[in-house]
């Protein structure tokens, strides 16, 4: 199971309901959920659903997919939309409360159901995330992770396999990010990915970011090809130190200070085709950065800064902002974001 690639639905009106509880259950049964999580995932597809239909002005989504967090499994939910946002979200979440008449109970329901849930409302619109977990995820140990991160990865419409593909691995003392984007899109865009990433995934600790792109290189020559790029945080040595080649986007963002953000800078070439040369460079990191990466599928003029507060909200919510508003429409899109896990 790809636990990295949503099914987006563009929502109409209330029908489209029943295209998305089939894809619940369908994942939720993979998943061997039990049927009072997917109830609970139906309620809040409907209530969520519900909102896009009423308030929901234009570009109305959601984004359906399965999710793996410390080894327990889930579905997320995204609910996104284009309007004037709402204009008091705090008291929406109150049960009772509403602005068109009913019961009010919508988003307090769905924060209640949810395992983890976050809201973001601004004059663009709404983007609301929910995940359910198999069981409850705060029953089971969780690992002490320095990171928190989450993805948006959605094919081309018409495609069944995205020809992106993206890894987050952690260690005590560092963590990997790594994208590719296999050459056009479909299944051959998808066969190219998978195989860089499964080189990635079995290179060595200490192999550095060029070393593993020269392994792709050299193993992937029979595919259609691929660019791609891959990130190493250390956090003892507070560096980054990148190597990417072609067209994968990169931003490494200091909220605190905006004078410090940068782009990432990738080598010209083909990976499996014509790379003329490719060497790894070091960065400063430190606790208050946010990396984010993303194929090319999205437009690269954006600016997050023009959304107040969004740099507090959960990883998926800051995806969820850039995959609405600078979405290209036209390829397969995957945006990740990283940072250090917040107290």
């Amino acid at each position: 199971m790809d636990y990295n690639l949503h099914t987006d639905f563009q929502i109409e009106d209330k029908s489209y309901l029943a295209l998305i509880k089939n894809k619940i259950r369908e994942i939720g049964q993979e998943l061997e959920l039990s049927e009072e999580e997917i109830g609970k995932l139906n309620i809040i597809a409907t209530e969520l659903i519900t909102n896009l239909v009423k308030y929901g002005q234009r570009d109305r989504e959601m984004l359906v997919k399965p999710i793996l967090e410390h080894g327990v499994a889930g579905i997320e939910i995204i609910s996104i939309d284009k309007g004037d946002g709402a204009k008091d979200p705090l008291r929406m979440m109150q049960d009772g409360y509403s602005t068109s008449g009913t019961k009010g109970e919508g988003l307090g329901a769905v924060q209640r159901l949810s395992d983890e849930f976050d809201i973001y409302t601004h004059t663009t619109g709404t983007i609301v995330l929910s995940r359910v977990y198999q069981k409850n995820i705060d029953l089971y140990p969780k690992p002490k992770c320095r990171i928190e991160y989450a993805g948006i990865m959605v094919a081309r419409k018409g495609e069944i396999v995205c020809g992106d593909q993206w890894l987050v691995d952690q260690r005590e003392d560092s963590f990997t990010l790594a994208m590719i984007d296999g050459l056009g899109h479909g299944p051959n865009a998808n066969q190219a990915a998978v195989a860089a990433i499964n080189i990635i995934k079995d290179a060595q600790k200490y192999d550095s970011p060029d070393e593993i792109l020269s392994q792709i290189h050299e193993n992937i020559k029979r595919t259609r090809g691929a660019v791609g790029l891959i990130a190493k945080v250390n956090f003892e040595k507070r560096n980054l130190i990148h190597c990417g080649v072609g067209n994968i986007g990169c931003k490494i963002i200091s909220p605190v200070n905006v004078e410090n953000n940068k782009s990432l800078i990738l080598f010209n070439g083909i990976l499996g085709l014509n790379v003329k040369r490719m060497n790894s460079t070091e960065n400063n990191w430190d606790a208050n950065k946010i990396i984010i990466m993303h194929s090319d599928g999205l437009n690269t003029r954006w600016d997050l800064n023009q959304y107040p507060g969004i740099y507090s909200r959960h990883p998926s919510i800051i995806a969820a902002i850039l995959y609405r508003d600078f979405n290209r429409r036209n390829d397969d899109i995957t945006i990740v974001v990283a940072r250090t896990k917040r107290n």
